[in-house]
């Protein structure tokens, strides 16, 4: 299954970490790919290795890729379906199928629908808010959806008690399970589904409705009144442009279809190079002690030019006692989650400090 394959994190917090770090290296989470994409011009970088256990989002990635390299970056857009366009997105598809890895072949070969839709708007969590968007437009009204074309706040004639009680039942886990959820981001026990409705309402009290990304997604299924300046940096066009030159000769990709910390302790690279990681929401997926042996064992293979970004989202956000147990390892940590513009992640940098361990 294919659980995300639009922007469902802020990637401008990576990127801008990325552009002062200037790693040699990139090793990310693939997930819906588009972190990943967001990074791939960064001059710097010489090669990415993407990390997924789940073999659909490698697919995706690859076949991302593959059509920016082939296609213009409008073309490119209209074919993943981040513009809506009379092409015929299976004949585009049919262009490039050769250029795909044997495994990726057969894995769209079997999903032609998918291909037709746009390949951003397929993933689990993209049709989950498919299913309920129209009920979305239909009780909250024109009046809710004018801060979509306007940074002004809501007027006294919306009826603030249908937003209330909307948060509300986004705030629960219960309805993410009755609507069919099936992430564990969003539906396990210990998830925090408040936070869902805390940061929609401080985006909405900070009047900025048509800059977010997640709010666009959620309640328009597109990001077409979003000001350019404000999309995610994969998908505006300057960032493409220069991925689709860099791909030519200056960067090489690997594909590695395993669990991320199997796939950490394989990974070899000289020691003086400085490499990123950018880990996502592991934390969604895995519990501390996952991170925790992750940084472990990339302190104790002696590298020293090490930056990560590690977000939580509804479940297992650190609090200072784990900040701590992380210092202990020999790490700086630097708290970003003001910069993620969806309000509700945790967003956390890590940086590796020489030689340093505390037992």
């Amino acid at each position: 299954m294919l659980y995300y394959s639009h922007v469902n994190e802020d990637n401008l917090v990576e990127r801008r970490l990325a552009q002062a770090f200037e790693p040699d290296y990139l090793v990310t989470i693939t997930g819906s790919g588009e972190r990943v994409m967001s990074l791939l011009d960064v001059p710097s970088v010489k090669e990415v290795v993407a990390v997924d256990f789940n073999a659909a989002a490698q697919f995706l990635l690859e076949l991302k890729l593959t059509a920016l390299k082939a296609f213009s970056t409008k073309d490119y857009l209209a074919f993943v379906g981040a513009k809506s366009s009379s092409q015929d997105r299976w004949a585009m598809y049919q262009q490039l199928e050769g250029q795909l890895s044997e495994a990726a072949r057969a894995y769209w070969k079997k999903h032609p629908s998918d291909l037709r839709k746009g390949i951003l708007n397929i993933g689990h969590f993209e049709r989950f808010l498919k299913r309920i968007r129209p009920l979305l437009k239909l009780y909250l009204g024109k009046q809710f959806y004018r801060q979509f074309s306007s940074d002004l706040p809501l007027n006294g004639s919306f009826p603030k008690w249908r937003w209330k009680l909307l948060k509300g039942l986004f705030s629960s886990r219960l309805t993410f399970q009755m609507m069919g959820m099936k992430d564990v981001a969003f539906i396990n026990p210990d998830c925090d589904t408040s936070l869902i409705g805390k940061g929609f309402q401080e985006v909405i009290d900070e009047q900025l409705v048509r800059r977010s990304f997640m709010m666009n997604l959620v309640f328009n299924g597109h990001l077409d009144w979003m000001d350019a300046r404000s999309l995610p940096p994969s998908l505006t066009t300057k960032v493409l442009d220069d991925t689709k030159e860099r791909l030519g000769n200056q960067i090489s990709l690997r594909y590695l279809c395993d669990d991320f910390k199997e796939a950490v302790n394989q990974l070899e690279f000289p020691k003086h190079s400085r490499i990123f990681f950018s880990l996502s929401d592991m934390l969604s997926f895995t519990q501390f002690e996952y991170l925790k042996e992750v940084v472990a064992h990339l302190k104790a293979q002696g590298y020293e030019n090490i930056q990560m970004v590690i977000r939580s989202f509804l479940r297992n956000r650190m609090g200072a006692e784990k900040l701590q147990e992380l210092r202990r390892l020999g790490v700086e940590l630097t708290d970003h989650s003001e910069e993620e513009r969806s309000k509700m992640y945790k967003v956390y940098s890590i940086r590796f400090i020489p030689n340093t361990i505390d037992d």
